[in-house]
């Protein structure tokens, strides 16, 4: 074999070395890249079935709100109104406003002649009040039955019993009135010296008829 043809082979197998070295680096590559991908992957992704079953779980329903508990310190008025609503009374009273004048008759002879009084007004008149002593005395005000004729109590039970003034105090607007009854439900009494400004007040009455009403107010 002459030399210049033993260059020539060698020379082709050198270049045939290269080319195959760089395909198989071009093909090794992308397996290496893509194990390190694999080797990230920690987590994988859940299968489509439980991503559909996890969306349509409805979700978990509360349970209802427990009733507010009371403040500490604040008075329970429904119990207020209970306790006390027996003792209130509504008071009915009837009172003359005096005679009224009829309007006058024409009287084309004699215009000078003044009419005569009619007959005197009734004029009723409606309150509260509450029971004090069990033996019928009740504390008003005293509007309510000023100048009364007739004063009538009812009771929380139904009851409706005729009454009588004892006392009054126009001054500060208060009267004491008294049924025939015993054994009646009381009001306790308190200290008004021990008030302060700023406190709960519960009013409890029958104004207009309306019987048992509760006002809460400071």
């Amino acid at each position: 074999m002459t030399r210049p043809f033993v260059l020539v082979i060698l020379a082709l197998t050198a270049t045939l070395a290269f080319f195959l070295g760089v395909t198989t680096g071009n093909v090794r590559a992308p397996a290496s890249r893509a194990g390190a991908l694999q080797g990230a992957e920690l987590d994988p992704a859940p299968p489509a079935e439980s991503r559909v079953a996890e969306a349509v779980q409805p979700a978990p329903l509360r349970a209802s709100a427990a009733p507010a508990a009371p403040v500490p310190g604040m008075v329970n008025f429904a119990d207020v109104a209970e306790s006390i609503n027996p003792a209130v009374v509504n008071i009915e009273a009837t009172t003359r406003a005096g005679r009224r004048r009829r309007a006058p008759e024409p009287a084309p002879f004699d215009e000078s002649n003044p009419a005569p009084p009619g007959p005197p007004s009734v004029r009723p008149q409606s309150g509260s009040g509450f029971v004090i002593e069990d033996d019928g005395q009740i504390l008003t005000n005293y509007h309510v039955i000023q100048n009364a004729e007739r004063i009538m109590v009812k009771f929380s039970d139904g009851r409706s019993l005729p009454a009588r003034v004892l006392g009054i105090d126009p001054d500060t607007d208060i009267a004491l009135i008294k049924v025939d009854a015993k054994r009646l439900p009381v009001a306790p009494m308190g200290d008004s010296e021990s008030l302060r400004v700023g406190e709960w007040v519960c009013a409890i009455g029958n104004p207009l008829a309306y019987e048992h009403t509760v006002t809460v107010g400071v």
